[in-house]
């Protein structure tokens, strides 16, 4: 199977450098593509090792060729294809012999482990972020979490810091997991940016604090911090704010109660917790 590994580049150029172009032009964006070939055999045998391909092989007859243009960091990519390799005693079940004419020999789970570890150790501040995002992007959910726990989580501020590209669209899931498991402490550590990271990072996070498990895979432990949006008043409150605060009571006379005060007061409707933020603050400037 043929994987075509496609990127752009620009160069900037200072004056002087090349004739009609002066400091601080860019040329246009060139593409750039890598041909790499994967054993189709070895891919369909190891189907859960890389499930993004698996998906595309399945859709393909047998008898026709696979080619598949993807977007996405080569370094990070062969970096990924290795590990795999390893995890899956590649060179024992499909090279068989090597340079030398000597059969491989089954590797032993503690040396998979061992040289899986050992591959680790590649991670820098500088493409922790590539190994990342292609790791998500070919959903291989071991690798990624591996990277997150074992050097992205600690060493976030100076990955994000380090990283000199757009991080306008990271994908969305990545930037929900970093609203998740980032500290407050780590966030304040960040660097202003040209782009819309932060932007789409504290969106997440605020989100995730409104409880939405419409808009989101993961569960999120509810407490009385937790912030709920109340359909009838159309007001924001956590769990124990709305203990204390009452909805109205026109139309909502069923959930009315009297309170250990003595009180009449109004439980809060917050069976669908999809807040729609521009439809609130539309409501609250009217």
């Amino acid at each position: 199977m043929k994987i075509l590994l496609r990127q752009s580049s620009s160069h900037s150029q200072k004056k002087g450098t090349s004739a009609g172009k002066t400091e601080g032009q860019t040329e246009p964006k060139q593409e750039t593509f890598k041909e790499i070939l994967l054993e189709r055999e070895w891919l369909k045998k190891n189907s859960e090792a890389i499930p993004h391909f698996s998906e595309v092989i399945s859709k393909v007859k047998e008898t026709e060729g696979v080619e598949i243009t993807m977007n996405c960091n080569s370094d990070a990519f062969y970096w990924l294809i290795d590990i795999v390799k390893i995890q899956t005693n590649y060179a024992f079940e499909f090279k068989k012999i090597d340079e030398n004419g000597e059969a491989y020999e089954e590797m032993s789970p503690k040396e998979i482990e061992f040289r899986v570890q050992t591959k680790f150790f590649d991670i820098t501040p500088e493409n922790c972020l590539n190994k990342l995002v292609t790791s998500h992007f070919l959903q291989i959910k071991g690798i990624y979490e591996h990277i997150w726990q074992q050097f992205f989580l600690e060493s976030f501020p100076a990955v994000i810091n380090s990283c000199k590209i757009s991080l306008s669209n990271l994908n969305a899931e990545i930037v929900a997991h970093i609203a998740d498991r980032v500290s407050d402490a780590q966030l304040e550590k960040l660097k202003d940016r040209r782009d819309k990271f932060l932007s789409n990072l504290y969106r997440a996070r605020i989100e995730q604090k409104l409880l939405r498990p419409c808009s989101s895979k993961r569960a999120h432990q509810i407490t009385d911090h937790s912030i709920f949006y109340c359909e009838d008043c159309q007001k924001i409150m956590t769990l124990k704010h709305s203990r204390r605060i009452s909805c109205k009571l026109e139309g909502n006379e069923a959930r009315a109660f009297v309170d250990a005060n003595g009180n009449l007061f109004v439980a809060h409707k917050f069976s669908d917790l999809n807040l729609q933020t521009d439809n609130y603050r539309v409501n609250q400037s009217q």
